[in-house]
């Protein structure tokens, strides 16, 4: 198309100002995207700060998380309240708390006694630095630390008898108890010996030729170990062991020195006079007059033997019959 002079200039002028017009609607659109994204940037902002105030109502010390929940249509929209999430400190991690700490505890493991001020780090009941409401671990008792069984094992030894022409006669254990020279062991251990020669824990040996008590009936034996040993005696318990408690018995099971084996206490079983502990802790040849031990760590009882023909049943005389066969051969003595 050929268009006049005039023409051609208003042509040029029209559609200039289309091209203009075109320009001003795209800066029109990238405006109107922009105020867009700073209204819905300034809606975030608030209901961040909604949020933030929701989230710190409550009761001083906690943190009451809340969530709301979006109504279904018919119904209203309800709040319901969360659950503290706290973080373990490092020293309740190890079991380190006290029974005192335990026995504060209620249902649920929420502390009693008011809401901490975890602003000053100090708590109503327990160690300061404790978050409300945070489940505790039960103490270790003594059967569940290694190095205290460790450490009784120091007071256990090993024993091989031998006759008058140094045969040997047959090897089990034994124990330091009541006294630091009185050596408890199994009757059968050492009946017909000459003598019989006990391993320490460490290795370390030395002879015992004398037996001061024996009561055949309920099969323990004492001996008397010699001037020089210094080894110290193990607690002996007092009361009377409850069915399903821990036990631990050490002993030298098939020669090998001071085996550590843990189990529970079944039952007791009495035929007359005779009354033994029955306990599941394995134990074998060389572990007759070895300790048995509750769970606070205290002799209950002196391994006597086991069955063969039930499931891990297993026998030791009551530490209170050594008790009463020592206080019987005092009175003899004194006479």
């Amino acid at each position: 198309m050929k268009y006049t002079d005039d023409e051609a200039i208003t042509e040029i002028v029209r559609r200039g100002r289309v091209i203009r017009d075109r320009r001003n609607y795209g800066r029109l659109c990238a405006l109107g995207g922009l105020s867009a994204g700073l209204a819905v940037a300034l809606i975030v902002v608030l209901l961040t700060g909604v949020g933030f105030r929701l989230r710190n109502k409550g009761e001083p010390g906690g943190v009451a998380v809340v969530e709301t929940t979006v109504a279904s249509p018919g119904e209203s929209n309800t709040e319901t309240p969360g659950t503290e999430h706290n973080t373990q400190p490092e020293e309740y991690a190890n079991g380190t708390e006290s029974q005192e700490d335990l026995d504060g505890m209620v249902p649920g493991g929420a502390i009693p006694g008011g809401t901490p001020n975890v602003g000053n780090g100090d708590t109503p009941d327990g160690p300061s630095g404790l978050p409300p409401q945070m489940p505790q671990q039960a103490e270790k008792v003594w059967i569940d630390k290694p190095w205290e069984l460790e450490a009784a094992a120091a007071s256990v030894l090993k024993l091989e008898t031998y006759d008058a022409t140094g045969q040997r006669i047959c090897s089990g254990s034994g124990f330091i108890a009541f006294d630091r020279r009185f050596l408890i062991t199994a009757r059968h251990v050492v009946v017909n010996m000459d003598h019989l020669t006990a391993t320490m824990d460490w290795g370390e040996t030395f002879e015992v030729r004398e037996v001061i008590a024996v009561d055949a009936d309920q099969d323990i034996a004492i001996c008397r170990i010699p001037e020089g040993i210094e080894m110290a005696p193990l607690t002996v318990s007092d009361t009377i062991v409850t069915r399903g408690e821990k036990v631990a018995a050490i002993g030298s099971q098939f020669g090998a020195v001071n085996l550590i084996t843990t189990g529970m206490l079944s039952g007791y079983w009495t035929s007359g006079d005779i009354d033994r502990l029955l306990f599941t802790a394995p134990v074998a040849s060389g572990s007759s007059g070895g300790p048995v031990f509750n769970s606070r760590g205290e002799v209950i009882g002196v391994v006597s033997g086991t069955y063969d023909g039930g499931q891990n049943l297993n026998f030791a005389v009551p530490i209170q019959r050594v008790y009463t066969l020592i206080e019987s051969e005092m009175e003899v003595n004194e006479e």
